[in-house]
């Protein structure tokens, strides 16, 4: 946090943590089996929330959404690592849970006040457009929407090393851009619908592609157990960060873009655009009806 406080919509804001948010009280003799301040370290802002639910889990799930716009917004390894409740209801009961454990920091992104109208605007597209399936498993159809939701939270969240990292965004990717029928030149088909669409959001195509041409090398290599140079070896968290980027503002596109246009429909799209300028302009047409708000806003 750059600024003291952020207001994403009225009733939910982030804050900057003050001495008093990191002071608790327990039982002497649960000290050693809990232990507050824990959970400090990872600890770098709060965020508060005021809705109305039937109960913890409702509010959870409405809290699980928020924290999935967040990991949209930057890449962001954004979780709750503790959670306290606080109810005006007879018939609920408040008190405090815990995530500490299951909590790993691999990115962290900053939020300044400049963010601040960027973010109320991003959430307000994208909340409603996640699927409940992402937010409560075995809830809601599983599609490839979904499948590279949770392709991406692992490559966000998950405690691995940068070779896993980086194989999960590769698959997000695969959900989004590959047709269920297509195994062969996989790394070229992808590489280039990527590259394409990425274009159209100030990403330079050439760099797209041969970044993710190489990540795709190295996650075969990781995958097959095959040695990864030294040279690699140095630079691959930077490496791991934009195809996790790439990732990102991909599922964004296809979140926005699910309800005008089938997938299968989409992509083909883009194989022609390659191709042909006339359905290029067509593709841009649409991204610029579709995202005028990010392009105007400079959101992600």
């Amino acid at each position: 946090m750059e600024t003291d406080v952020i207001d994403i919509y009225d009733g939910c804001k982030i804050k900057r943590p003050e001495p008093a948010d990191l002071e608790y009280e327990i039982p002497y003799e649960s000290f050693p089996m809990t232990d507050p301040l824990t959970y400090h370290n990872f600890l770098s802002a709060i965020m508060v929330i005021e809705h109305r639910a039937k109960g913890q889990p409702e509010m959870l799930r409405k809290i699980e959404k928020i924290l999935a716009v967040l990991r949209l917004f930057k890449v962001g390894s954004v979780s709750a690592i503790r959670t306290e409740w606080n109810t005006t209801s007879l018939l609920q009961i408040g008190g405090i849970s815990s995530t500490i454990g299951h909590t790993q920091i691999n990115f962290k992104y900053e939020l300044s006040k400049d963010d601040e109208k960027k973010l109320q605007t991003f959430f307000k597209i994208i909340e409603p457009k996640i699927p409940s399936a992402v937010v409560q498993k075995g809830d809601g159809e599983i599609n490839y929407i979904t499948i590279a939701f949770e392709r991406y939270n692992d490559s966000l969240l998950k405690s691995d090393i940068p070779e896993s990292q980086m194989t999960s965004a590769i698959m997000c990717l695969e959900a989004l851009y590959l047709r269920d029928e297509e195994r062969a030149e996989l790394a070229e088909r992808l590489s280039q619908r990527v590259a394409l669409l990425l274009s159209f959001f100030n990403y330079n195509p050439l760099e797209v592609f041969n970044i993710l041409k190489k990540s795709y090398d190295i996650r075969s290599r990781f995958v097959h157990g095959s040695k990864i140079e030294e040279d690699t070896q140095r630079n691959l968290m930077k490496l791991v960060e934009k195809v996790i980027d790439y990732a990102r503002m991909s599922l964004v596109i296809f979140l926005i873009l699910q309800d005008s246009i089938k997938k299968d429909k989409f992509i083909g799209l883009l194989n022609n655009s390659l191709l042909d300028n006339r359905t290029k302009q067509k593709l841009k047409e649409m991204i610029d009806t579709e995202f005028t708000w990010l392009m105007d806003d400079n959101s992600v």
